[in-house]
């Protein structure tokens, strides 16, 4: 593989924001509607649900969804001293305000932390992922970070659109993988391979 993670995020990224609005909102109905048939995001008590920005998958239906069904959901925030991601629920929308680099996360009064071993499923971004599971994210590793702390039995998935994915993507020791990608075209599951 000749192409570095700075050019494969680079060239991700164009092509992502190159669907247009339109697109981008029927792709994301499509990615939704098929995280919703799958019995793990059926059964999940507590959802670890980004908060998407720019031109990432849509999660505002689906946070606004599992709130309305009182399902617990809890959002990531970048404690940028310790260079992590910290856990925090979330009961209302309303709660969330623009943060650093303009990432919607939960107010400081009104931040309840949650323990990552109390996860039943993560949604996770990316701005390219290859059918193996490897995913690539904005190059500060937050995410590598946090999927290991959260329990073995997680499922850990990642939402994109199909133009996001490539055929194989550069790993580091420390890149961690998820279990399936769901496109608006098809689900990607590690294991298993595509399954439309």
């Amino acid at each position: 593989m000749c192409a570095t993670k700075a050019e494969i995020r680079t060239a991700a990224i164009s092509r992502r924001d190159a669907l247009t609005a339109d697109q981008r909102a029927a792709a994301g109905a499509r990615i939704a509607d098929r995280l919703r048939a799958l019995p793990a995001y059926q059964q999940a008590r507590c959802v670890l649900l980004y908060v998407s920005m720019r031109s990432e998958v849509d999660t505002f239906a689906l946070l606004d969804e599992l709130l309305a069904a009182r399902r617990g959901v809890c959002v990531p925030v970048t404690d940028w001293a310790a260079r992590r991601l910290d856990l925090f629920a979330l009961t209302d929308r309303a709660e969330l305000a623009p943060g650093r680099y303009g990432v919607p996360e939960p107010r400081p009064e009104t931040r309840r932390p949650v323990d990552p071993s109390a996860i039943d499923l993560a949604l996770v971004p990316g701005v390219a992922f290859d059918p193996c599971g490897r995913r690539l994210g904005y190059g500060a590793g937050l995410f590598d970070g946090l999927l290991p702390r959260l329990p073995v039995s997680c499922p850990r998935w990642g939402l994109a659109f199909a133009a996001q994915m490539v055929d194989e993507l550069p790993a580091d020791p420390h890149d961690q993988r998820v279990d399936a990608v769901i496109t608006e075209d098809a689900i990607w599951r590690v294991e298993e391979g595509r399954d439309e």
